[in-house]
């Protein structure tokens, strides 16, 4: 490997049988489980009827509008008691469609619903902006192996390899920015809600929005966006209940699957068995986060090529609890500092938005069977008034590894809070923690330069010694105190290469070691539990 390539590998194993790491699981897995998810099965009135919307005038010639005839097809369906509306081969233009309760649209393979590019062609309040909506309907889905497209690239005025230059729609003043587009499909206030088998492409704004739902299920199924269009996420779930996404591939610019409380709190998100690449946050809750989030299980997922990987953006006051991420492959690398995230596989934060905005807390999160390469490091951030708490890694492997030309070290706190901020990477970064397990009160340190080893001992990490001593932790009255940082340099005992660059000493030798992981305004006790080794080792110095 070349010395202009740096990487770094920080493992966590946790010392555990078999039988006991198996149990943790299952029994983790059991609790979200137990939220009573069921596929839901489609009601209807009477016997299901079907309709093609070529019965109702629809040409399906990707020039004129067929808004009507779809509309009409839709309406049928539902005075016959429910049924399935059939688009075959076609391109069909259409302004909004509402879908109504019991109907399900089947877009055939070789089927595509257009959706309009002209303002005219949507409601007249923005927050209904969709190609397709479903508002307070119960039994409706989406299927059939075909295409809904929202025809993104037309609303782009200047294409830009960094990010896109947006329409906006802004004339009513009913959104901010470039943030003024139709999105692609959306359920509001809507239950037993079922898409699958279908390919949504090309949204002009988010992509599959669900608002106030509850008992939704998404599988089979994929979403494509532009990799340079802001804002089009893949899958938003706002104020919702008892969701399950499982086998779906989301490849996006923005956000790829991202959780949100703006009117009410959100329960039981299962997550699972999906592929995501993303210009952003591949799992991402917030920012919009006025409510609780517990419950959510995001499981065997493999992210690629992405700006973050697991991220936790709170900033409006909510609370997150009982969080499991498992068995979730990562790889995140450097994009344009324009787009919100900085390669970080896990990013956990917490701040105030700003100033009229409360903080919440973030607890019992469990982070078990992660293997993660990425251009930076993990980064936990409370802040003074909302702390985080409870955080577990279990089987944890972090290879950090440069491969872009972009430039490191900034911290990325965005929206708000203290937003780009000029500082050091890390390996693992923390700020206001409460408690972080398996990382230990004792640990075996063991770190790395050029194949040879610098520091192996078992350390004790005391709050003052990372803070470097600056504070009076033994009672002495010596606001430098540095004793601490002595005695962690005598209880270490490590065995040190002598030339190691800049380092005259055994303090500063063990000192530079412990800079790799970035601690700062932590409680004394952040390290908590059973033992683990803490493991470093580089290609070239940080």
């Amino acid at each position: 490997m070349t010395a202009g390539i740096r990487t770094v590998s920080l493992r966590f194993h946790y010392y555990v049988a078999l039988s006991t790491l198996i149990f943790i699981i299952c029994t983790q897995t059991e609790s979200h489980a137990s939220s009573h998810i069921t596929l839901p099965s489609i009601r209807y009135r009477s016997q299901p009827v079907t309709i093609s919307v070529a019965d109702h005038g629809a040409t399906g010639g990707g020039v004129h509008y067929d808004t009507e005839s779809i509309q009409s097809a839709i309406d049928a369906c539902w005075s016959a008691g429910g049924g399935r509306v059939v688009f075959p081969p076609g391109k069909y233009l259409t302004a909004t469609v509402f879908l109504k309760s019991g109907v399900v649209l089947e877009v055939q393979k070789n089927a595509t619903i257009l959706g309009g590019t002209r303002l005219e062609d949507y409601p007249a309040e923005q927050s209904r902006w969709y190609v397709v909506l479903a508002e307070d309907a119960e039994d409706v889905g989406i299927t059939g192996g075909g295409e809904i497209n929202g025809q993104g690239l037309e609303f782009v005025v200047r294409f830009d390899e960094r990010k896109n230059v947006m329409v906006s729609w802004n004339q009513t003043g009913a959104c901010s920015g470039d943030e003024c587009r139709p999105r692609l499909v959306g359920f509001i206030r809507s239950r037993n809600v079922r898409v699958w088998d279908v390919h949504l492409n090309e949204p002009a704004y988010w992509c599959l929005h669900l608002v106030q739902c509850d008992n939704t299920y998404i599988h089979d199924m994929s979403i494509y966006g532009d990799f340079n269009t802001p804002n089009n996420d893949g899958i938003d779930i706002d104020d919702s209940n008892n969701t399950v996404i499982t086998r779906c591939n989301i490849n996006t610019g923005d956000d790829a699957i991202c959780p949100k409380t703006y009117d009410g709190p959100l329960y039981n998100l299962t997550a699972t068995n999906s592929w995501i690449r993303t210009k952003s946050s591949a799992i991402k809750l917030g920012s919009a986060s006025w409510f609780e989030f517990k419950g959510l299980l995001f499981n065997n997922i493999t992210i690629v090529d992405s700006h973050r990987g697991l991220g936790l953006q709170i900033r409006d006051g909510g609370n997150v609890s009982d969080i499991t991420f498992s068995n979730i492959n990562i790889t995140t690398r450097y994009y344009d500092p324009s787009w919100w995230g900085r390669a970080e596989p896990i990013y956990v934060t917490t701040c105030p938005r700003d100033n009229t905005s409360s903080t919440g807390s973030i607890s019992n999160l469990l982070f078990v069977n992660i293997t993660a390469t990425s251009e930076n490091g993990v980064f936990l951030s409370g802040s003074k008034s909302g702390r985080l708490s409870n955080l577990k890694f279990l089987n944890v492997d972090l290879n950090y590894k440069r491969w872009t030309s972009y430039d490191d070290g900034l911290v990325d706190y965005r929206p708000g809070c203290q937003g780009l901020v000029n500082r050091s990477s890390a390996g693992f970064m923390m700020e206001h923690i409460v408690e972080v397990a398996p990382l230990a009160t004792t640990m075996v340190v063991v770190v790395s330069w050029w194949g040879q080893q610098l520091v192996d001992g078992v350390v004790v990490v005391l709050w003052t010694a990372l803070r470097l001593a600056k504070d009076d932790d033994d009672g002495d009255g010596d606001k430098d105190d540095d004793d601490d940082a002595g005695a962690l340099k005598d209880l270490a005992k490590p065995n040190i290469n002598p030339w190691i660059p800049g380092a005259s000493n055994r303090r500063e030798q063990l000192n530079w070691a412990l800079q790799r992981l970035s601690i700062r305004n932590a409680q004394a006790h952040i390290f908590t539990g059973p033992n683990c080794a803490l493991r470093f080792s580089s290609t070239k110095q940080f």
